[in-house]
């Protein structure tokens, strides 16, 4: 909204091409270039995959300096889209005069194709975490929380399905899913299935996962989650699905976090453990990383 743009002399919007098509996403790319036309700016700062990609071309072609910063990327799971995006990426990384990335594995992808000067991995720990003011504490019904986008994307089925493995086990477990849908997201519908509550967005996400018993996420594309680094920071034990983002919170810590492949029984398995070991102590000297 307006109140988020406090400090700006100028605005525009884009049109929506989130997920929108060839069409849309051209649209996108002519109102890029006459805004970067318009203003002539010294630089232009570019995230999310689809408005790098376009970005990266309309700032070049009025001869203006991009950076890219690379929250996450198609590289995994390995597919055809996978695939597809490496090979996009060969003749446009390039073209930015500097790209952040947020994990180890982007940063060898992206310095094989850059000059490795112009390729920076951000630091990136627990900013934001609210440690003086939360003493985690365990609910007494024990609770795996997900929060996020209620996206297919995310792959919340193989979460639920593994969530229901675990429940034979501990019958009382629950399953709280905090978050919603974004526009252009790939759908998917929240099971009516007793033992899962479900709750949309919230203003204070550190006080839900310092409340949760275990912090579990299936993604298999992140660029560095940072609900994973707030659970470990805070003391939430974390049961995720190994891929680039979660890896990189893992070579940081040594206990809080078991990464585990797609593999339902496995996560149940590591689920249970997390539920039977309890609440970590927090860990603060994680905000400076």
């Amino acid at each position: 909204g307006a109140e988020g743009l406090v400090g700006f002399d100028r605005s525009y919007d884009l049109p929506q091409f989130r997920r929108k098509g060839l069409r849309a996403n051209l649209a996108a790319f002519l109102a890029m270039r006459r805004i970067l036309a318009r203003e002539q700016p010294d630089v232009v700062q570019l995230s999310t995959p689809a408005a790098i990609a376009l970005g990266r071309i309309a700032a070049a072609s009025v001869r203006t300096r991009s950076i890219s910063v690379v929250h996450g990327t198609f590289l995994e799971p390995r597919s055809l889209l996978s695939a597809l995006f490496a090979f996009a990426e060969i003749p446009l990384a390039w073209m930015s005069s500097r790209t952040i990335v947020l994990n180890g594995d982007d940063a060898r992808f992206y310095r094989r194709l850059c000059h490795g000067e112009s390729v920076l991995q951000a630091p990136a720990g627990g900013a934001g975490v609210k440690l003086s003011s939360l003493t985690p504490a365990m609910p007494s019904t024990p609770t795996a929380l997900y929060i996020g986008r209620l996206a297919a994307d995310k792959n919340l089925d193989f979460l639920v399905e593994a969530w229901q493995v675990a429940r034979r086990q501990e019958p009382n477990l629950r399953l709280r899913i905090v978050g919603r849908a974004l526009d252009g997201d790939p759908p998917w519908t929240l099971p009516s299935i007793e033992g899962i509550e479900y709750s949309d967005w919230t203003d204070d996400p550190s006080a839900e996962i310092g409340t949760a018993s275990v912090l579990v996420t299936a993604s298999r594309r992140e660029g560095f989650p940072m609900v994973v680094a707030e659970a470990v920071c805070i003391g939430t034990p974390v049961v995720a699905v190994s891929n680039r983002g979660t890896r990189e919170i893992g070579r940081q810590v040594e206990v809080g976090i078991e990464l585990v492949p797609v593999d339902v029984d496995r996560f149940s398995v590591a689920l249970l453990a997390a539920l039977r070991n309890g609440k970590l102590r927090p860990r603060p000297d994680l905000l400076s990383l």
